[in-house]
């Protein structure tokens, strides 16, 4: 398979593929961050690859969930906000600082994480047990600091807006 750029103003086509650039095939999410002007692909294993929307299509290539001896790593949604991706996983949430090009952080949650939303404060995560809410100022890997807000919501996917969570 290959990834198309399509330059609207002069209609050119930009090819990108396993073989040259890429690090993957078999994309499962492909997302932008204006802010770090790059994207982010996410391959049906679990490497990542922050590909520069710069002139020189630079690939940074992120394998460590691949590589991982995870067993539950199964990539369910992406949010953007501003430079950072957080990924949702069947094992928690990690973070990619995508203007750095490195994986900031992770937090496993003990259950697979469908969705999340961002917030200036706080981190919202879906998943089957219900709405979850984790404020940035304190330390998420400790499961304690994730709140409970609603054991009966579960989104597959949700949007932070205006104040309110969509």
């Amino acid at each position: 398979g290959k990834l198309l750029a399509y330059d609207t103003d002069d209609g050119s086509i930009t090819t990108f593929d396993w073989q040259q650039q890429l690090s993957d095939v078999s994309i499962s999410f492909i997302h932008y961050s204006a802010e770090a002007k790059r994207i982010i692909i996410i391959y049906d294993n679990g490497n990542i690859d922050l590909l520069s929307t710069e002139d020189d299509y630079d690939v940074i290539n992120l394998a460590q969930l691949k590589n991982s001896s995870i067993q539950n790593k199964t990539v369910n949604n992406v949010q953007i906000s501003g430079k950072w991706a957080y990924v949702c996983t069947d094992f928690g949430l990690v973070l990619i600082d995508m203007k750095q090009g490195l994986i900031k952080d992770s937090y496993e949650t003990g259950f697979a994480v469908k969705s999340c939303a961002v917030s200036d404060q706080d981190i919202y995560i879906s998943g089957p047990s219900g709405l979850w809410k984790g404020s940035m100022s304190q330390n998420l890997k400790d499961k304690v600091n994730w709140e409970l807000m609603n054991a009966s919501y579960k989104a597959d996917h949700m949007e932070y807006f205006d104040g309110c969570l969509w």
